[in-house]
């Protein structure tokens, strides 16, 4: 087997804005604009907007670190 033909064995689950906004909490309007202004890691197909389980994880998880350093600066000061 070759390296496109395991890509295409590979199975990539991608949310739509629902799956997004119910996963994160937020209206579908809100990740719209924050996916649309680059403020929310998405890819487009097809002019439609669809997000990776992990990459949103991820992001969650830089927002939580960025968060904590943000309260301990001001615990300092």
């Amino acid at each position: 087997m070759d390296q496109v033909e395991a890509l295409l064995e590979t199975r990539i689950t991608l949310w739509t804005v629902v799956d997004a906004a119910k996963f994160l909490g937020f209206s579908e309007s809100w990740i719209y604009h924050r996916a649309e202004a680059g403020l929310l890691p998405h890819i487009k197909i097809a002019g439609r907007l669809r997000f990776e389980p992990d990459t949103l994880k991820e992001f969650i998880r830089k927002q939580r670190l960025s968060a904590t350093v943000v309260l301990s600066r001001l615990k300092k000061g």
